[in-house]
């Protein structure tokens, strides 16, 4: 086995023996003495179709998501021919390999959570970059349209949309006072203005405000209309109700 000197060494003898292709073979010469199977040329070109998908992609996302931050169009746009360089670099070891998924993974800790949309955006781009290292260029290309297609007609038609009563969910957590003291009192009073609700956690704790033990109610709750969560927000005040209303737990974001 050569060493890194040794392979260094014969590079720079490459150059000294002939012209410009020899100065191609320096640029794409091993300097640890391993065998490459990488062209300047092959190079280039999966490189370029990784940069025209990579951008086409996050093109098409900002249509999709107008609002999107200018971080994540770049990332989108730039993620593309860097896996591709990735899998070029670390195709002929796959010990190599290996470490660069578990580095990968680590990504995930050290990122804000996002939609489920914006993770099938990266994965799309993470297949596109594989696909260009492997040099089939034509294949990527034929099977990145009609991802690219579905993935905008799907985003945009109305199938699969969130259900009008699902804009209408709330989580809801009260603490009971003097004048709704039980439980069946708050639900009665809640129940007036929810087509539906669900205690999904009771919760004790000592309050320091009363010196007293005060306990939690949190429903998961479905309003009659948009107009009721003003009204039964005004009835908790005029009851003198501690409560927390919030958007319903079943939209959750998804961790990259």
């Amino acid at each position: 086995m050569e060493t890194p000197c040794t392979g260094l060494s014969g590079a720079f003898s490459a150059v000294k023996e002939g012209g410009r292709n020899k100065m191609t073979e320096f640029f794409m010469h091993n300097v640890y003495g391993m065998e490459s199977n990488i062209s300047i040329t092959g190079l280039f070109f999966s490189l370029t179709l990784a940069f025209i998908l990579g951008g086409a992609l996050a093109n098409i996302y900002y249509h999709l998501e107008p609002e999107v931050t200018k971080g994540f169009s770049i990332t989108l746009a730039l993620f593309s021919p860097m896996i591709c360089v990735i899998m070029l670099l670390l195709s002929r070891n796959s010990g190599s390999g290996i470490a660069a998924i578990g580095a990968f993974a680590l990504l995930r800790y050290k990122s804000a959570p996002g939609t489920a949309k914006e993770l099938l955006a990266l994965l799309i781009s993470i297949g596109i970059g594989i696909a260009c290292s492997t040099g089939f260029l034509l294949a990527t290309i034929i099977l990145a349209i009609p991802v690219f297609l579905l993935f905008f007609l799907l985003s945009r038609s109305e199938i699969w949309n969130t259900k009008e009563k699902n804009s209408l969910s709330r989580r809801i957590t009260v603490e009971p006072s003097q004048r709704m003291e039980t439980r069946e009192m708050l639900e009665g009073l809640i129940g007036n203005y929810v087509e539906k609700y669900t205690l999904v956690e009771t919760k004790y704790d000592y309050n320091k405000t009363t010196e007293k033990k005060a306990v939690r109610y949190t429903y998961e709750i479905t309003l009659k209309g948009k107009e009721t969560e003003g009204t039964l927000i005004d009835a908790l005040i005029e009851n003198r109700i501690l409560f927390t209303l919030g958007a319903s737990e079943g939209k959750r974001q998804v961790r990259l």
